[in-house]
Order: C-alpha cells, then sequence, then structure tokens
C-alpha cells in the first residue's frame, strides 16, 4: 500500500499568511500538519509516501531529512490547478491513499480497511468558499456532486480518499481527454473529475465525524479547527 499527498497549491484565500508558508506547515496545538499526516501513514504501516509540492517546495526538504518520503515538484504548480498534480501521480492510484496536504486529522484514519475505492466525508459550512456537496444513496455509495454556497452544514468531501484499479482506470481516461485550458488555474478543481469516476464505478463515502478533523479551506476553518483540539484534544495530548 502506498500513499500520495497533495501540497502544491498556494492557499490563495489565507493571503499574507501563505506568502511564506505552504498550508501544510500550520500547526495545530504542537504539530505541523504534513508531519502528522506522515506520521499516521507510518504508524499504518505505509512506507510508499510521496508528496507533490509546489508553493516553497523548498520547505519540504527538513521532512525529507526525518522521514522516509519522495518529493515530485510540480513546477507548474503556479500556472495550473490541481488537476495538474492528480496527473503527475494517477499511475499510483492503485491500493493508494490520497491526500490534500492541508488536511487536519486527529485521529489514524489509514489503519482503515476498503474493498471500493472510497472518499472521506464531513458535515460542513461553506465559510466563504464553494464546498462540493457529496450525494449519496442508502447504501452510502456516491452518486454525484454539485456546489453549496451557503450557510448550513453540507456534507462535503474530505481531502482524504482510498484509491482502487477499477476508479484509476476512469481517472486515467479522463485525464488524457482533458484540454490543456482545463487543467489551467481556476478553470477547474480535480473533485469535477470524480464525476466521471462515480457514473461508471462504485465508489463509497465515508463520514467522519467533525471532532477528528478538517481542511484549511479558510481562515474560519482554521480557528474551527483550533477550537476543536482546543476542546477534544488538547487535554490529552500535554
Amino acid at each position: 500500500m502506498k500513499a500520495v499527498i497533495l501540497a502544491a497549491g498556494v492557499g490563495h484565500r489565507f493571503k499574507e499568511l501563505t506568502k511564506y508558508k505552504n498550508k501544510a506547515f500550520f500547526t495545530i496545538g504542537q504539530t505541523m500538519v504534513i508531519k502528522q499526516i506522515i506520521q499516521y501513514l507510518l504508524q499504518a504501516g505505509i512506507r510508499d509516501i510521496t508528496i507533490v509540492t509546489g508553493h516553497r517546495h523548498e520547505d519540504f526538504s527538513i521532512l525529507k531529512k526525518n522521514y522516509p518520503i519522495h518529493i515530485l515538484y510540480n513546477t507548474a504548480y503556479g500556472e495550473y490547478n490541481n488537476i495538474h498534480s492528480l496527473a503527475l501521480i494517477a499511475e499510483q492510484l492503485n491500493e493508494c491513499w490520497l491526500i490534500h496536504g492541508d488536511t487536519v486529522l486527529f485521529k489514524n484514519i489509514f489503519k482503515e480497511a476498503f474493498t471500493h475505492t472510497t472518499f472521506y466525508t464531513m458535515l460542513k459550512r461553506p465559510n466563504g468558499a464553494p464546498v462540493r456537496v457529496v450525494e449519496v444513496d442508502e447504501q452510502h455509495h456516491i452518486q454525484g456532486f454539485h456546489i453549496d454556497r451557503g450557510e448550513r452544514r453540507v456534507l462535503s468531501l474530505l481531502g482524504v480518499s482510498y484509491w482502487r484499479k477499477d476508479a484509476q482506470m476512469i481517472l486515467l481516461e479522463t485525464l488524457s481527454h482533458l484540454h490543456e485550458k482545463e487543467k489551467k488555474r481556476f478553470d477547474g478543481e480535480w473533485e469535477e473529475l470524480l464525476q466521471e469516476v462515480v457514473k461508471k464505478v462504485e465508489v463509497d463515502a465515508y463520514q467522519l465525524d467533525r471532532k477528528y478533523g478538517g481542511d484549511l479551506n479558510t481562515m474560519k476553518d482554521y480557528q474551527e479547527i483550533v477550537e476543536t483540539y482546543d476542546r477534544y484534544w488538547k487535554s490529552m495530548r500535554k
């Protein structure tokens, strides 16, 4: 089993905070987000770990000194969106965890065993950023997605998924038909490709309780995650 961490993005919504720091290096409690992900992966027995870097690429060298990881530099990160990062590692997505580098976790979810391609979901508010709502049936199979910009909590993708061969093949086929303009920055997100995947193969949704993590999409997300840490985990990690 292997894992890929996507950490090339600039994080424009954080403005000055990400000018000199990748979101993966934000600290929750005493631990950097990216270090917690790597440590959980290693604890789960996963040793084949690749990090796709871009913004602040040079900062990731310290991780390579301390952990058995591979670094893949997306040199076009400033011109293309995260579909380009995905295309760089799509050949690896067989029996593979795919993790966004700004995903905060307070629980080791990488010890789970899945028989189908599975995407983690979570109830969350848009907090000023469009959220891709996951549509699921009674068997928790993903049927599709739509965008929500409201204030209520909706079932949305968390930045963690487990890929098997059937879904990987559909993804590779879909990527091969993309035009260059569709890979350009802000013209689309990699989640849009999932529409094609869920149409053709069975993809499961696995909902994670909000106390176990979240995504750093906006400053409000960061504040809520810090509050979650203080409420549930701070006293346990002293």
